[in-house]
């Protein structure tokens, strides 16, 4: 499905280079038995200490539980995927398949106040993610509201226009491991800056 000229003419290597350092670091080896027409395997080997109790080894999930959050994402695999993680997490999680209906959904609960956050995909038809997001902040009793931007293909200006409307991160697709939940998790800490134009920004892989 990748079009792009790397998985039409190959990588660099990169990727290879940097798992090979991570590995390393862990005090571990990684190695790969290629035979000529049929492909490589890669190995590695690293030891790593047993967490007999990761639920509770991660206090992200306590500011998570509870909170309620819209996931916008036009993509049903990609939605389903980011509201299931979420609601493992203890989050109360509503989704919507448009800009359209999730600004329809925020305006529902405008009188009880808003989401806690909002997760939204950047491209979408009809009402991209920078519309939405402003949409939403526009509206009475939201401008606190956390927005996490989700992109699979950021381009140049996108960090910078996203400081610019208030969003608490913006995120490269496929979202890896409970990495969602942990930036959630800070933006939702961040109860002291009232003013979203204030808050810390996550800008992680971003074009700036």
């Amino acid at each position: 499905e990748d079009s792009s000229i790397t998985r039409r003419y190959g990588g660099s290597g990169l990727e290879l280079a940097i798992c090979r350092g991570l590995v390393e670091a862990l005090n571990g080896c990684l190695w790969a038995e290629s035979v000529v027409g049929q492909g490589s395997t890669f190995h590695f080997n690293v030891c790593l200490d047993v967490c007999v109790n990761p639920i509770a080894s991660q206090p992200e999930l306590a500011l998570i539980a509870g909170a309620r959050i819209l996931v916008v994402d036009d993509h049903a695999l990609s939605r389903q995927a980011i509201v299931r993680k979420l609601k493992d997490a203890g989050a109360d999680v509503s989704e919507a398949e448009s800009g359209k209906q999730a600004l329809s959904r925020v305006r529902a609960l405008e009188s009880r106040n808003c989401f806690d956050a909002v997760v939204l995909d950047s491209s979408m038809p009809g009402m991209d993610g920078f519309e939405l997001a402003e949409s939403i902040l526009a509206l009475p009793g939201c401008s606190a509201v956390r927005l996490i931007m989700l992109s699979a293909g950021g381009v140049r200006g996108d960090g910078r226009r996203c400081r610019e409307i208030g969003f608490a991160a913006y995120l490269p697709k496929p979202i890896i491991g409970d990495e969602l939940v942990r930036i959630l998790a800070r933006s939702l800490n961040e109860r002291r800056w009232p003013d979203h134009r204030k808050r810390p920004f996550a800008g992680l892989g971003l074009h700036p």
